[in-house]
C-alpha cells in the first residue's frame, strides 16, 4: 500500500490538471489499493504523493466514484457545519462550514464526462477532497474566525 502523505508542506501543493484521462490510470490503481486497505469516505491523489487532480468518493453503496479534473459548484441550498477529520492529518478534527448541495463535474476512470449533484454528507466529502487538489486543508478552516470564515469551498469552486 502507498504511504499516506502527512507532511503539511507537501499537502499544500496545488495539483496539475490532467490533459489525457489515461494518464490518471496509474494514480487511480494506486488509490484503489489504498481504498481497499483503509476505510475512508474519500481520497485525493496528493494524499498518496501524486500532484494531479484525481479524487475518489466512496458512494452510499460502497462503490467508488472517480473524478479526474473535478470542479465543484455550490448550489444555493444552504450550509451545513460539521466536524471533519482527514486521513492525512491523523488525530485532528475541525469544524467546517460546507455547502449543503453541490454539483461536481469532471471525468470518470473511463474518461467519460460526469456531472453529478450531491447533498449533505456526499457534498461535504466532495468539497473536502477537491480542497486537497488546491492545497487547502481542514486546518485552514480552524484558523478562520466567524467574521472571516471560509465557505468550505476552497479555491476550486464557484457559486452557481
Amino acid at each position: 500500500m502507498s504511504a499516506i502523505v502527512t507532511d503539511i508542506d507537501r499537502l499544500r501543493t496545488i495539483c496539475s490538471h490532467i490533459d489525457n484521462w489515461q494518464d490518471a490510470k496509474p494514480v487511480i490503481e494506486e488509490m484503489q489499493e489504498v481504498l481497499a486497505d483503509v476505510r475512508v469516505k474519500g481520497l485525493a491523489a496528493p494524499q498518496i504523493g501524486h500532484t494531479v487532480r484525481v479524487i475518489a468518493i466512496r458512494g452510499r453503496q460502497n462503490d467508488i466514484l472517480w473524478f479526474i479534473n473535478p470542479a465543484v459548484t455550490a448550489l444555493h441550498k444552504g450550509w451545513d457545519e460539521g466536524v471533519e477529520g482527514c486521513l492525512s492529518l491523523p488525530g485532528r478534527a475541525v469544524t467546517v462550514r460546507r455547502p449543503r448541495q453541490v454539483r461536481i463535474k469532471g471525468y470518470n476512470e473511463h474518461g467519460r464526462y460526469v456531472n453529478l449533484k450531491f447533498n449533505g454528507l456526499m457534498a461535504t466529502i466532495a468539497c473536502h477532497e477537491v480542497d486537497h487538489l488546491f492545497g487547502v486543508l481542514i486546518l485552514d478552516y480552524f484558523a478562520s474566525t466567524p467574521h472571516s470564515r471560509r465557505s468550505g469551498l476552497g479555491r476550486s469552486t464557484e457559486e452557481e
